[in-house]
């Protein structure tokens, strides 16, 4: 097959070239890809696969084959397969942004709890945990301060579509809920005809479930559903509704978010947007971890 590696070689001509020119693409992971016992980038210990399991590309979804069984892979978006256009058009991505997520995606990105990729320990260079991928755009402090402008940047990219649909929104909107403790909220949009106001929180998480979607939302609906009854007396709204966007850290959009911007008229540009700014900022991420710099 066209573009095998054989004992760990490098495939002839460029990956990209290669996931382009072919229909499935399988690369063999390096012969030194041990058989060992260790823990999962998922979390969980089991043991991992040899090299003789494939990365393998087919209609724009890839993943490792058969992978300790995970049911996760392969992590493309399923639900929205527009979302992996960046594997074959690459989206705004410079090349080593592009080869550094096409390894998170295939779960291969040298993390030190990835068999082979430390002799030392598995856990993680900046704190205590275990450093899996999850945990490196997840969690671990060293990404805090880009985490937090991903997030703000996504919120800030979905509030000024609202706003050209002529609704009044605000971000990062202080309010009180019932018990008076205090809320803030990332984004309420307010259609004054007809009297009506939708809280909005979208969340950046890294990819465990087709289920997430649905749990992100009824997450948020928990937390600010209390503060429905003071935003409407505040400002005399009759009817306020919450919605929690999940996105994935890898790129993923769910067809709950395709939906709701259906909703509201917003084109597909706003949904690539977003896509190839989250893949952006966990390359960068990544790279702070692992390098200590970035290019965001």
């Amino acid at each position: 097959m066209a573009g095998l590696c054989e004992g760990g070689n490098e495939p002839s001509g460029s990956l990209k070239a290669i996931l382009v020119n072919t229909h499935l693409t399988e690369l063999r992971l390096p012969t030194q890809t041990p058989l060992t016992t260790s823990f999962h980038p998922l979390g969980s210990c089991c043991t991992f696969a040899t090299f003789n399991d494939i990365l393998v590309l087919t209609d724009g979804i890839f993943g490792i084959r058969k992978r300790c069984g995970n049911p996760l892979s392969p992590r493309g978006d399923k639900e929205v397969p527009a979302a992996n256009s960046w594997i074959i058009k690459q989206d705004g991505l410079s090349s080593s942004e592009w080869r550094e997520m096409l390894k998170m995606t295939a779960m291969v990105a040298p993390v030190r709890s990835l068999p082979g990729r430390s002799t030392g320990t598995t856990h993680c260079r900046h704190c205590s945990e275990y450093e899996t991928l999850p945990h490196v755009l997840g969690s671990c402090p060293q990404g805090e301060v880009l985490r937090i402008k991903r997030h703000n940047t996504i919120r800030s990219m979905i509030a000024d579509a609202l706003r050209s649909k002529n609704l009044d929104v605000h971000e990062e909107f202080h309010c009180i809920a019932d018990g008076g403790s205090n809320r803030r909220i990332d984004i309420i949009a307010i259609n004054r005809n007809k009297q009506t106001a939708e809280i909005i929180d979208p969340t950046i998480r890294f990819e465990i479930s087709a289920t997430q979607p649905s749990e992100v939302n009824e997450e948020k609906k928990k937390i600010y559903e209390p503060t429905i009854q003071y935003l409407s007396v505040k400002y005399n709204i009759e009817k306020i509704t919450v919605t929690g966007l999940f996105f994935g850290a890898g790129g993923i959009i769910p067809k709950a978010f395709v939906m709701w911007r259906e909703k509201y008229k917003l084109t597909r540009d706003l949904q690539d947007a977003i896509d190839t700014t989250i893949i952006k900022f966990s390359v960068a991420i990544f790279r702070q971890h692992l390098y200590g710099v970035h290019s965001i």
